[in-house]
């Protein structure tokens, strides 16, 4: 990988490094926290959507869009966990919880892809994660 091919994922890094720390200093409540996440998401998303969307396939009754729609409502759920996590977290612990977080999310990707997609598990993909997991170790303590 090349930085001219991941810089979008590094600035999408930074902004998810920003968002839980910014939201937690609103002071709002996890459930609270989690509609506006939703609501700012809808807010910034959808004028994107509307100048970008140029698919005349797009249709609502389609099993794409079912599972689009399902891949929404869990993001949702893990909205709800993620922001209930972290406002439970003293602050300067916050870190680690997102790095735990982020951690969840790669063995969850990988195991689902073992099943799903048939992808296999290198020994490069453990011995990442299990840094990951140093790094939450160092981090947390």
């Amino acid at each position: 990988m090349t930085i001219s091919k991941i810089w979008m994922l590094v600035v999408a890094g930074i902004f998810y490094g920003l968002w839980p720390l910014l939201m937690k200093r609103s002071g709002f409540e996890a459930h609270t926290q989690s509609l506006i996440y939703a609501l700012g998401g809808l807010a910034v998303i959808t004028p994107w959507f509307v100048s970008q969307n140029d698919d005349k396939t797009f249709d609502l009754l389609s099993v794409g869009c079912g599972i689009a729609v399902l891949a929404a409502m869990v993001n949702g759920l893990g909205t709800i966990f993620y922001t209930k996590g972290l406002r439970a977290l003293p602050n300067q612990q916050t870190g680690a919880g997102v790095l735990i977080t982020l951690i969840v999310i790669v063995m969850t990707n990988e195991t689902t892809s073992m099943l799903l997609f048939g992808s296999t598990m290198t020994l490069k993909k453990l011995l990442g994660i299990g840094s990951a997991l140093v790094a939450f170790a160092l981090l947390a303590t």
